[in-house]
């Protein structure tokens, strides 16, 4: 994420080709496991907080600089993980036990469909993004 940053305040275009393999090195031990998703998960935060004034005195236009704020770091990194947390942990499980408390229909179907739909958007071309964003 680091090089996608910096490679996109340099203003350069970036070429997406499907038929690339390469090796991975999966981790073998579940402590290993766990401190690698701690690292992916807590890093993009860092990042930010490391490249915020890189980020705003770079050349790039300022709809560039708004367009890598909102898409590498806030939506998907910490407006939908919020939003989602509060829907599923907090919203419907009291409007399950509170009887008198009635969502729209919208909110129960609509909502979660549109979160979704956001976290595809900064890569469409991959259908079942949404499922393997966190492994």
């Amino acid at each position: 994420m680091d090089i996608a940053v910096r490679t996109h305040l340099c203003g350069w275009k970036f070429i997406y080709v499907n038929d690339v393999k390469c090796l991975r090195e999966l981790p073998e031990f579940y402590e290993a496991y766990t401190k690698q998703q701690h690292r992916w998960h807590s890093g993009p935060m860092q990042l930010f907080r490391l490249c915020f004034s890189d980020i705003l005195h770079s050349t790039v236009s300022w709809f560039k600089k708004a367009n890598l704020i909102f898409l590498f770091f806030l939506l998907r990194k910490l407006i939908l993980p919020f939003y989602s947390f509060t829907l599923f942990c907090i919203i419907l499980p009291l409007t399950m036990f509170l009887p008198e408390a009635q969502l729209p229909v919208w909110v129960v179907c609509y909502v979660p469909g549109l979160m979704s739909v956001l976290n595809i958007l900064p890569a469409p071309v991959i259908p079942f993004y949404c499922t393997l964003s966190s492994i």
